[in-house]
């Protein structure tokens, strides 16, 4: 079982990178080792982020970050630790810091995970120690009280960012996010930011070229399938959501929306795809091989999109530009009906 961060474990120094994009003036992922007393990097306002899961998941976090930065007058340093992004998994399959390939804002990131009991105020410590030590219920009431000293476990006490919860945003020096933040309402306001700097920073791979002005000039739909870990003994239960007959769906009513559609395949299992999926209308496959940022270019470029439930899926259609996009969903994000649903927007055409 994966280690949950230990917000309040003191450190004696951390290791902390820098990243840069090319747009701040600094080489592509030029990042510095710096051998620092932690306090040295406090004197100005901060927001500090555990994150967990890979590219999508990760975009979800920086996208709630990058909107209390907004709201906090754009002067917080941002600090980011990834320490659980790297036990859940191997690089190769997306286990890191993907944000560094695209044009987010400068950030630190810390491998120690001692941040708040560095940096916080005691109030801060104090929560939170009481919470590891005491073993205490992850209730609505317990992240209410972290909330009024800065420390964010989760999106489900502020799925509506009420003012009172703004107010915290403000009053506090620090702030600490650890959770999914998996809501658009929580930054439903930055969402012309988040276009230009979920960018990848290089430019489109060059045995991609074709395939993306393939996507450019036609009516291309975006259909993104799911299937490896969604299949496994611990997922299926609850995220094993789209099936075969789904996509055979979805594909039909996006024939009778749309007069020369063009679908673009993206998935973990691109055999399976051309091997079930036959739309009877021109068709185009993601080449294997490609990392994450250039996969989810490729996706965003679409004009519209069938998606699966998963948040990397659901970043396709978020950053489409295409005014008038269609965009068609499962019918539900879980199997679990006891599990919010925040991701299945109004606007989207949802199916069984």
């Amino acid at each position: 079982m994966v280690k949950e961060p230990v917000l309040w474990e003191r450190p004696l120094r951390m290791h902390l990178n820098v990243h840069f994009s090319q747009d701040s003036g600094h080489t592509f992922n030029q990042a510095y080792s710096i051998d620092y007393q932690y306090k040295q990097l406090v004197d100005k306002k901060m927001i500090a982020v555990f994150y967990n899961g890979r590219l999508g998941n990760q975009m979800l976090q920086y996208a709630f970050a990058r909107q209390l930065r907004a709201v906090r007058g754009e002067r917080d340093k941002l600090l980011f630790n990834f320490y659980l992004v790297h036990c859940n998994g191997p690089r190769e399959k997306g286990f890191e810091d993907g944000l560094q390939y695209f044009k987010v804002l400068p950030y630190l990131t810390a491998s120690n995970l001692g941040m708040l009991w560095r940096a916080g105020n005691m109030s801060q410590k104090l929560s939170y120690a009481a919470y590891r030590l005491l073993h205490l219920e992850d209730t609505d009431a317990l992240e209410k009280i972290f909330n009024r000293r800065g420390i964010f476990l989760s999106c489900d006490t502020i799925r509506e960012f009420p003012q009172e919860i703004r107010s915290y945003f403000l009053t506090h020096k620090d702030i600490y996010l650890s959770g999914l933040f998996d809501n658009p309402s929580l930054f439903s306001g930055i969402r012309p930011l988040l276009l230009k700097e979920f960018v990848p920073v290089r430019p489109v791979i060059k045995s991609n070229e074709v395939l993306m002005q393939q996507i450019l000039h036609s009516q291309s739909v975006c259909v993104h399938i799911r299937r490896d870990d969604y299949l496994s003994e611990n997922l299926k239960k609850n995220f094993h959501v789209c099936d075969k007959a789904y996509y055979q769906k979805a594909i039909q009513l996006m024939k009778e929306r749309l007069s020369k559609p063009t679908f673009v395949f993206f998935s973990d299992d691109i055999a399976w795809v051309r091997a079930t999926l036959h739309p009877d209308a021109p068709c185009l496959y993601e080449p294997v091989g490609n990392p994450a940022w250039e996969t989810l270019r490729l996706m965003y470029s679409c004009k519209h999109f069938i998606i699966s439930n998963s948040t990397f899926s659901w970043w396709a259609q978020y950053l489409g530009r295409e005014k008038n996009k269609i965009v068609i969903s499962p019918d539900r994000w879980f199997n679990n009906p006891d599990w919010h649903q925040y991701l299945l927007q109004e606007d989207f055409i949802k199916i069984h």
